[in-house]
């Protein structure tokens, strides 16, 4: 009989998955709420990902070729890979591949050390230079948390150490490889940096980084000095200021730094005499070394400063946590203008607001989501449903025109229009062309807590429905989605009912718990994040909302 994983045994398939593929959006939203919902884990995922980089800076160690032939000779289908030898090294749980573990362990000491002997017994003539290289950079001691990833813009994330989702943490030793857009990283000391893609960077501490190539702006306030930026033709110390940098990925370009506010140090490479650019001045150092002062604008390089501010069309709007109230917990002051017929009970997260599934049970938001006012929409909730018998409105704001509205209905098909006795489905109104888009997959299910979400963006002319599959993934459930093109949402309601459609005797029976509406079209990876996380997750956006 099969059974779920367990946590522990979930993280290590992730973390395996990273360094053999890479994480997907959807397994890298997975990786942060299994970090979130289950704190003990961290200390095995930091173990693990020093244990890779470890594993990787060995495996780029010179070794005696016999050592390497001797692993060629081997069916390609024998040789262990990474994630293999991270499971053995790691000394994590082995109860998913029990019948693997003797043999990944055994080769894993083997390699180990065939790599140390041939450390031990290269030639001496090789050089004293190329035994130090051979030794790892890492060291073996605990890995520690020194920076985040407090934002990012339009990133598009290489194949990373660790998370890239927003928020996670960066560990010492954990390299970023942004290859487009623009991410914001705030070190313990209080360094503030924002990355520009095409770049890598490398943390290196609490208070430093390497940047091997790409563009780079940071920034220290207050009293905190001393931040230092690695480049292969200078190393960077702040003074107490604000500073760019730009080292070209063409080695022959050499780097610029340009200081915005106060004064840095610059050392080159080839020791040579550190130099101290002040405000509006910048320094151009070649690959030889040479540094050449000038004017800031003289540099011939643009700096991105800051990542663009949150617009209103990302915010949290509304936020209906149901705790003896129906008070909006976003923080955007949008208080039901009505509430009738209600009561609160034992919800799926504390508290929820049950509806009698009657027309004088509903709750009404002065919240605008027609397509003028928000052309992208993301709302959801979970629900409860106590009768299916007729079509039940959770969220509405159609004023007879198939305007936005999440429900379920009787409809049948993807893109139901003409009206029938069929199953009842969670479906969405996507227009009047297209009427309902009525969900492919799992049905409400009475007495049964489901995830449902809406994301409308019209201007793609897309209408998303996301479903809880509850069975899925050996009972970790997952989402459904499914999509329409040409959805072309008219003019609404300038309000939304909780509950019952404004015309139609369409009353929601049963209960309703954590409402949420963002103006701005979520991703799935962000919907399964408030799939697994609930109300946390919601609260964390109202925050960052309210902070930005």
């Amino acid at each position: 009989m099969s059974q779920a994983q367990s946590p522990r045994n979930q993280l290590i398939d992730l973390v395996e998955e990273q360094y053999e593929f890479g994480l997907s959006i959807e397994r890298q939203a997975e990786l942060e709420v299994l970090l979130t919902s289950h704190p003990e884990l961290r200390e095995v995922y930091l173990q693990a990902v020093q244990t890779h980089v470890y594993l990787e800076q060995m495996a780029q160690a010179p070794v005696a070729p016999l050592v390497f032939e001797t692993i060629a000779e081997e069916p390609l289908a024998e040789q262990p890979s990474h994630g293999m030898l991270f499971r053995a090294f790691a000394g994590l749980d082995y109860r998913v591949h029990p019948a693997r573990f003797a043999t990944f362990v055994i080769t894993a000491t083997v390699l180990v050390w065939s790599a140390f002997l041939a450390w031990v017994l290269w030639p001496s003539s090789q050089g004293k230079e190329v035994v130090q290289a051979s030794r790892p950079k890492t060291s073996t001691a605990p890995a520690q948390v020194v920076a985040r990833l407090v934002r990012s813009h339009r990133a598009h994330w290489g194949p990373s150490i660790g998370s890239t989702s927003d928020g996670a943490y960066l560990l010492v030793g954990q390299s970023l490889i942004l290859k487009r857009g623009l991410a914001a990283i705030k070190f313990d000391q209080g360094a503030r940096v924002v990355l520009e893609g095409p770049a890598k960077l490398i943390v290196d501490g609490e208070n430093q980084a390497s940047l091997e190539h790409g563009k780079l702006v940071g920034k220290v306030a207050g009293a905190t000095k001393g931040f230092a930026v690695q480049t292969p033709w200078a190393t960077v110390v702040d003074l107490g200021t604000e500073f760019g940098i730009q080292v070209a990925q063409k080695s022959s370009l050499g780097s610029v730094v340009r200081v915005f506010d106060g004064v840095v140090r610059v050392s080159p490479a080839d020791a040579s005499e550190p130099r101290r650019p002040a405000a509006g001045q910048s320094l151009r150092i070649s690959d030889a070394g040479a540094a050449q002062l000038s004017p800031a604008e003289d540099a011939e390089v643009s700096l991105v400063r800051d990542l663009p501010a949150v617009t209103p069309q990302q915010r949290l709007i509304g936020f209906y946590p149901f705790e003896g109230d129906a008070q909006d917990a976003s923080g955007a002051g949008n208080h039901p203008v009505t509430v009738s017929g209600i009561s609160f009970v034992a919800g799926h997260d504390g508290q929820a607001a049950q509806f009698a599934g009657q027309p004088q049970s509903f709750i009404e938001l002065p919240i605008d989501v027609g397509v003028e006012a928000l052309p992208r929409l993301t709302w959801g909730a979970w629900v409860r449903p106590t009768r299916l018998d007729r079509s039940h409105e959770i969220l509405s704001a159609d004023d007879g025109g198939f305007d936005r509205t999440l429900t379920i209905d009787t409809r049948s098909g993807p893109q139901a229009i003409v009206a029938t006795d069929g199953p009842r489905r969670f479906a969405l109104f996507a227009g009047p062309k297209l009427r309902v888009l009525a969900s492919r997959g799992p049905r409400p299910q009475l007495q049964k807590w489901t995830f449902v979400a809406a994301v409308y963006n019209q201007p793609a002319q897309t209408a998303t429905l996301y479903i809880e599959d509850r069975a899925a993934r050996g009972g970790r459930g997952a989402l459904v989605r499914d999509h329409t093109d040409g959805a072309r949402i008219g003019p609404s309601a300038a309000t939304v009912r909780i509950g019952r459609h404004r015309q139609y005797v369409e009353a929601f029976a049963g209960e309703i718990d954590n409402v949420f509406l963002i103006a701005g079209a979520l991703s799935s990876a962000e919907l399964e994040t408030i799939r697994t996380t609930g109300r946390a997750a919601i609260e964390r956006l109202a925050d960052v909302t309210k902070k930005q």
